[in-house]
């Protein structure tokens, strides 16, 4: 299968690919799908309206940088909140 590609994908990063296409373009393809599989998440009710809006809108943020810290530094930076209660003996009941 041969198709054109203008450039190669990592030179640039998904939201700017995002930005370009804009919020009507997002907010069509994920209300009624695409061929090329994507699911028809606004017509089978699957999500809102809004959703489909703020789900667009968050595609086309920037991604945000990791911290600059290797695994044992953020390990370390947690911290764990105790309650003082044991866990459950049992599962609650199913309704």
């Amino acid at each position: 299968m041969a198709y054109c590609v203008k450039e190669p994908p990592a030179t640039r990063s998904r939201p700017e690919l995002m930005r370009e296409r804009g919020t009507e373009y997002l907010k069509s393809v994920m209300n009624y799908g695409s061929s090329s599989g994507m699911p028809n998440w606004g017509t089978s009710d699957t999500l809102t309206g809004k959703n489909i809006q703020l789900l667009a809108l968050f595609l086309q943020h920037p991604i945000p940088q990791p911290p600059d810290m290797d695994q044992a530094e953020v390990r370390a930076s947690w911290t764990l909140l105790e309650t003082g209660q044991s866990p459950p003996e049992q599962p609650p009941a199913q309704l």
